[in-house]
């Protein structure tokens, strides 16, 4: 065996007899070899004919290849990271992600925000979808090019194999940094961190919000908006349905809806005064064609789903009269049961609907009551419309 420091022969000479066996396969020495000398190449049109176009290996169907940068936006509350880690999940086990094959390969998620949260996400994950490959990295402060944390985040998608980096959020991951400028002091640093590892053929993606007059590229410098080569924007209806649509795609169709999906909610033991927690999951679900639309979610719901939010409602649950006519929820375990991590006027909206629907349909029953010369609603449960709804 000899190598190649031993042999006689030039640096381009070296590269020409890498490139030569890589067209008899050897693409992962060829990818070391064109990162080596810079990757400059200039192809004659008889090369780019015979060029199979293999160097692009595809991870998830039409969408997302080695090597690609997407960037998942949109809205706070609308669903971001739940279709992150569920993409890296369905990726990991080689299974169809909303009915788009997907090749293989393991992944590594890089949780800036929220580690904790998101280690309850993935055993909930696991619980109802399987066994995967995703590997969970947490406690990063900075993942700038050459900081400490990039290095470990390479020297571990080097040890797991892993195809896919999911980095949540750009915000925590890079903080600091001056959203609407394009220097390293602004945008660009995200850019040069997720194009570097790009380079080594990881398919990076980006968690990232969406500007507040919620439009149709991710938010501050458009140089990140240049360098993606995939884009999803993520956006929930009043029904809580969340819609991903595919607003760039360089190698593809793009503008076009990819899927909806609900809430679900798994349990996770209990807190420590002895209540029933939840951890929230994406779930794929039957919508109509026109995301927008009306949904009903009460036929979309688990048992255990169900459950949670009747003990929920059975535990206390009232809505204060306010001034602009509105009823204002009481209810922290409700909010817990439908997935919420925040009490918000949305997540309000969310329960507020919710127990309409169930009151429609006879599970609850409304009344209203003065409690210190505020009128305050309140709900009690039929219990033969509960056991019909449980058991169906």
């Amino acid at each position: 065996m000899r190598l190649l420091k031993d042999i006689d022969a030039s640096d381009a000479d070296i590269l020409a007899l890498i490139r030569k066996h890589a067209a008899n396969g050897g693409t992962r020495i060829a990818e070391e070899a064109r990162q080596a000398d810079g990757g400059y190449e200039c192809l004659s049109p008889d090369e780019l004919e015979a060029d199979t176009g293999l160097d692009r290996e595809p991870i998830v169907e039409d969408t997302l290849a080695r090597g690609d940068f997407m960037c998942i936006f949109g809205m706070p509350g609308s669903g971001k990271s739940l279709l992150a880690p569920y993409i890296a999940l369905r990726i990991s086990q080689g299974e169809d992600i909303f009915g788009k094959k997907t090749m293989p390969m393991p992944a590594l998620y890089a949780a800036a925000e929220d580690p904790r949260g998101m280690r309850a996400r993935l055993k909930a994950l696991r619980k109802r979808y399987g066994r995967h490959n995703v590997h969970l990295a947490t406690g990063i402060a900075n993942l700038r090019k050459g900081s400490l944390d990039f290095k470990r985040v390479v020297d571990d998608l080097k040890r797991t194999g892993a195809g896919v980096l999911v980095i949540d959020t750009s915000n925590m991951a890079f903080p600091g940094i001056r959203e609407n400028d394009d220097g390293d002091d602004g945008m660009g640093r995200v850019v040069t961190a997720c194009k570097a590892i790009c380079r080594l053929g990881i398919a990076v993606i980006l968690i990232h919000h969406n500007d507040k007059a919620d439009g149709d590229t991710p938010r501050g410098h458009g140089c990140l908006h240049g360098a993606t080569d995939v884009e999803v924007k993520t956006s929930k209806n009043a029904s809580g349905v969340s819609t991903c649509r595919l607003k760039k795609n360089r190698n593809g169709f793009d503008n076009i809806v990819l899927a909806t999906f609900a809430v679900g909610v798994e349990p996770a033991g209990v807190n420590p005064w002895g209540k029933p927690q939840t951890v929230a999951y994406l779930k794929e679900t039957d919508t109509p064609a026109d995301p927008d639309e009306e949904f009903d979610r009460l036929d979309h719901m688990t048992a255990y789903e169900k459950r949670a939010i009747l003990d929920a409602i059975a535990s206390g649950y009232d809505r204060r009269h306010h001034k602009a006519e509105k009823y204002v929820p009481k209810a922290p375990g409700l909010l817990t049961a439908l997935g919420h991590d925040a009490d918000t006027s949305k997540t309000r909206k969310t329960v507020i609907d919710l127990c309409d629907e169930l009151s429609a349909v006879g599970i609850l029953r409304r009344g209203e009551k003065l409690v210190k010369g505020d009128k305050q609603e309140f709900f009690a449960i039929d219990p033969a419309k509960r056991e019909d709804w449980l058991a169906e």
